[in-house]
């Protein structure tokens, strides 16, 4: 009898050891990267890449990733990542996320898609924080491969668990940038509360100065009811206009007022107005 508590008490002893071996394979040796990458493979069917080195905890790098699903298609020249487990409370902490040359083409649409329903939930079970994200080179296609959205640099600082927090984002253009901090739910109706800033010039012919456009904007609500309202400004050499307004992002509609000095046509000199 006591031979076999001994047995059993041993036993039981190396069920520690025996679990922080495998957590040491899987981040620290590119047969557990290996292990790791298998199974979001059998999961994510549409994810491929062309090879992979290094490992989880050391720096992983994907080369030529690529994922469609849906007539959407991801892909990106490289993708490297490094993260290490945190415990009490259970978290995974994202020490890096470098991705080369992304590129996103969306599906077409079509009037006779049918709506998909919402999961009730896309909360996380456990913490996933992102110290350090970074793009280089955004490239957004639509299903005709038109142009939305071309992006220099992407920074993201961010924490993921029942929602999404956006401590800092900055999207750098050719002609400006967009920073952006607030928190997303990831519970329907997926509320949301995000601030922006934006810093835009555009070169126009014939003139020796651009167009300079900087606005605040802030888009708040839940699924059915999004909204985005902005307070921005426009110059042009002397000429100013000023606009406050809101978009109920669901219908498009908009609505706001209106202020400009300096113009001479066609709205002579100052005023205002309100749109609809």
């Amino acid at each position: 009898m006591r031979r076999g508590l001994k047995v059993f008490a041993g036993a039981v002893a190396l069920i520690p050891i025996v679990v922080l071996g495998l957590v040491f394979t899987m981040l620290r040796t590119e047969l557990g990267a290996g292990w790791v990458l298998g199974f979001v493979e059998g999961r994510l069917p549409g994810l491929s890449y062309q090879e992979s080195t290094g490992s989880l905890a050391g720096g992983l790098e994907l080369v030529a990733v690529a994922y469609r699903q849906d007539g959407m298609a991801i892909g990106a020249r490289s993708l490297r990542l490094a993260v290490s487990p945190e415990m009490f409370p259970w978290a995974i902490r994202m020490h890096v996320l470098e991705i080369e040359d992304l590129e996103v083409r969306l599906p077409p649409s079509t009037e006779d898609d049918a709506p998909t329903g919402l999961p009730p939930s896309l909360a996380l079970p456990m913490e996933v924080v992102l110290e350090r994200g970074v793009v280089n080179g955004l490239r957004v296609l639509d299903s005709d491969d038109g142009e939305l959205v071309s992006a220099e640099r992407l920074d993201l600082k961010a924490r993921a668990h029942e929602d999404v927090v956006i401590e800092h984002a900055e999207l750098v253009l050719a002609e400006g940038r967009v920073l952006a901090r607030g928190e997303v739910g990831l519970e329907n109706p997926f509320r949301a509360r995000v601030e922006t800033d934006i810093d835009y010039e555009l070169a126009l012919e014939d003139l020796t100065e651009p167009l300079r456009l900087t606005a605040t904007g802030l888009v708040e609500g839940g699924v059915g009811a999004y909204e985005l309202t902005v307070d921005g400004s426009a110059e042009l050499q002397s000429i100013v206009m000023t606009a406050v307004g809101s978009v109920d992002l669901e219908t498009t509609e908009v609505s706001g007022q209106v202020s400009w000095r300096d113009f001479n046509w066609p709205l002579d000199g100052d005023g205002e107005d309100s749109f609809r």
